[in-house]
């Protein structure tokens, strides 16, 4: 084929050398823009017939360009960026690698780019389009920077990457990005979102992109997404705002709302997020706020979500999720949903294996039926951080699959498996009706072994929930208050919870409870104290547990305004700590293990309320006393002193107990065939004091009211007279 040259390097070398121009334009009808990079031109010619421009590069290869679609031909620069401009005259692009690779095809305002090439390409995309797309094809990696574009696709997603490998996207200036409710897509491709990537992305920068998802999700990736800067909004999405096979959030912010499927789903890979600004909401019954079938972990970041849907979850996982630092805070106000006798809670932080937190701050406020804070299908461990929690949302009852009745309630933290809280701030609060601080169905282990432990304020404040009445007993919550007629069953209000054993090893705990029936420290096995500051007020017990009760050390005070302050329906032992534990008046008690074993062989330990359990005298190794009176006055002086003067134990009664007192004192000063007498008023100088118990000082001014001589491991004196 004969051609006439109209182009060589040698005759433009001078032109380029004066104007430093790198590249030639070819420039057609179509709005595309061919260039070919002077160093790689030998020759642009016509054909002979003149109907076609031949284009051959330093390799000789030929390319062909109608002549007629050839609007001029130019010299310029480029940066070696591959630009989209969606003008109102349509699409623009510049394309500096049409002879190395990368075709582009335009239809309307689709833009579609195919790169065939290995080399990693930057492309550019800017303007608006109310009726377009930009689509890409290939096979290697490359930069997209999108800047001050507003794109809108009647028939598909506003971008399209058909690019399985590493795309870094920049986002400048301010974009939007909107698709069609309904896609026209290519038997063999896959396009899932309004930005879709068939591979994995990275987002950065300093501009805004807003997209609405009309069809599926609003940002999707088949494989990874990163957000490494820029600002993400979704303000719409038929499903998913941020869809991804693993998602990390390192920088920058996304927000989501306007959801029918999940905030951010990072499908079965990992959710990481180590820092950003994230505020996701979702009001859809049954969808999450961020869910991954893998693990979720949260080392940084600042994290807003507000969850309304009913049944729906905050975090959800189902492996295991770790927190480490950031800041988590949450608004739900979703109910419980019951399917064929199962319910299914609105949770804020799920995990259906374990949970670990070592640092970070989690702040939940939860006002839906049945709410719960955090719930954990298997182990839970906190080692640091901060952690509040307040539920407010009513308990229920409803029938199970047999048809029986059973009862719901909001709890804060619920542990299916065994709960470790050996560090970190807690504070907690439930409100509702049977509403709970903290529920394990194994072992909970409060405290290290060397005395440190997590520093916890929790309260209840809801009413018991009646599930149902028999004649013959039984009982799913607690009994109720007692009186004639059927036995009741009731859900009751509990601060922590443990159907396995419950260790306190170290920490500060500081537990109200205002309402019947809710315990403070409840085990259905064994309980232990080893070390802590243990300060409880409630109304029904402070301590209960269905087997054992074990005390080795500590400071604990109980006081309990309307049942028994420490309560084992089995065995008692205290083995040393300050203890202190204050009954209501008869028949509770500030010591009650029914007639079974109480085992005192240290501590200094102080109990008042209308009876009390007597110590075992077999079983002890440390004398007591068991002090009896009519009644006992607020805010009156209780003294045992040697008859020097030399207190061995000082008490102050915060509350009064009418009728019957009794009063279970116990310390190693008591020493075996002593005289000691118990005063009552005055005032004591010096000492160690925790709470109502002060330990050694000296009395003045008091008024004796009782002597006794230890003569025995357990002995019993009494004095009458009214108050005090």
């Amino acid at each position: 084929m004969k051609t006439r040259a109209l182009f060589t390097t040698a005759a433009a070398a001078a032109i380029v050398t004066a104007a430093a121009f790198d590249i030639v334009w070819i420039n057609t009808s179509d709005g595309v823009s061919r260039g070919l990079a002077i160093e790689n031109a030998e020759s642009i010619a016509y054909s002979g017939d003149k109907t076609n421009l031949v284009v051959t590069d330093k390799n000789y290869t030929s390319h062909q360009i109608a002549v007629s679609d050839v609007d001029d031909i130019t010299l310029g620069e480029s940066d070696g960026t591959v630009t989209v401009n969606f003008t109102s005259d349509g699409p623009k692009v510049e394309n500096p690698y049409a002879f190395e690779g990368l075709d582009v095809t335009i239809d309307g305002a689709h833009v579609t780019l195919n790169y065939s090439g290995e080399e990693k390409l930057s492309y550019y995309v800017t303007g608006s389009t109310d009726d377009g797309q930009l689509k890409m094809y290939g096979a290697a990696q490359y930069t997209l920077t999108i800047e001050n574009a507003s794109i809108t696709n009647l028939s598909g997603a506003a971008i399209n990457i058909q690019n399985k490998k590493k795309g870094a996207i920049k986002i400048k200036g301010t974009n939007k990005l909107e698709d069609a409710a309904e896609y026209v897509t290519p038997d063999d491709e896959k396009q899932n979102g309004c930005f879709f990537s068939t591979g994995t992305v990275t987002f950065s920068g300093s501009g805004t992109m807003t997209v609405a998802g009309h069809n599926k999700h609003a940002i999707a990736s088949s494989k990874e997404i990163n957000l490494d800067g820029a600002t993400l909004i979704v303000t719409e999405a038929a499903s998913d705002g941020l869809h991804a096979d693993g998602i990390t959030i390192t920088s920058g912010s996304y927000t989501s709302s306007g959801t029918t499927g999940d905030g951010i789903d990072a499908d079965t890979g990992v959710l990481q997020i180590d820092g950003g600004t994230i505020d996701v909401t979702v009001s859809t019954d049954d969808t999450k706020g961020f869910k991954a079938d893998d693990m979720i972990n949260v080392t940084a970041g600042d994290i807003t979500l507000k969850l309304s849907g009913a049944q729906s979850k905050g975090f959800k996982t189902k492996a295991s999720m770790d927190i480490s630092g950031g800041s988590i805070t949450a608004t739900a106000t979703g109910g419980v949903v019951v399917t064929d006798g199962d319910p299914s809670y609105c949770t804020v932080l799920k995990s259906d294996v374990d949970l670990t937190m070592s640092g970070g701050t989690i702040n939940i406020t939860h006002s839906g039926i049945a709410g719960k804070g955090i719930s954990v299908d298997g182990d839970a461990t906190f080692t640091g951080g901060t952690v509040t929690i307040n539920t407010t949302g009513a308990g229920g009852t409803y029938q199970d699959a047999n048809g029986d009745n059973d009862s719901y309630c909001s709890t804060c933290i619920a542990c299916d498996g065994n709960l470790n809280m050996f560090g970190g701030t807690f504070d907690l609060s439930s409100s509702g009706s049977a509403g709970k601080c903290v529920k394990v169905d194994l072992v909970a282990t409060l405290g290290n072994e060397d005395g440190t432990g997590p520093d916890v304020t929790a309260k209840t404040s809801g009413a018991q929930v009646l599930v149902g009445s028999s004649s013959s007993g039984g009982n799913w919550g607690g009994w109720g208050p007692g009186g004639g007629g059927a036995d009741k069953d009731y859900a009751n209000p509990k601060i922590v919870k443990a159907t396995g054993n419950m260790t306190i090893n170290g920490g500060t705990y500081n537990l109200t409870g205002s309402t019947d029936g809710g315990e403070a420290l409840e085990s259905k096995a064994t309980l232990t104290i080893n070390d802590g500051t243990v300060k409880i007020k409630t109304y029904d017990d402070c301590i209960n547990a269905a087997t054992h009760i074990q005390i080795n050390g500590g400071d604990i005070c109980c006081q309990a305004t309307g049942n028994d302050a420490i309560d084992s329906n089995g065995t008692l032992t205290i083995a040393g700590g300050r203890v202190i534990a204050i009954g209501k008046g008869s028949p509770e008690c500030g010591f009650d293990c029914d007639n079974n074993r109480f085992t005192i062989t240290g501590g200094e330990i102080w109990g008042i309320g209308g009876d009390t359990s007597t110590p075992t005298s077999s079983a002890c190794t440390q004398r007591c006393v068991v002090y009896s009176r009519s009644s006992a006055s607020a805010n009156t002086r209780y003294t045992v002193s040697d008859t020097s003067g030399n207190v061995v134990l000082s008490f102050v009664a915060p509350a009064s107990i009418s009728g019957t007192c009794k009063m279970l004192i116990s310390s190693p000063s008591i020493a075996s065939g002593t005289s000691y007498k118990i005063s009552t008023g005055g005032t004591v100088s010096g000492g160690d004091t925790f709470e109502y118990l002060t330990v050694g000082g000296t009395l003045s001014s008091g008024t004796q009211a009782a002597t006794f001589t230890s003569s025995s491991m357990v002995t019993t004196v009494s004095s009458s007279g009214g108050r005090p």
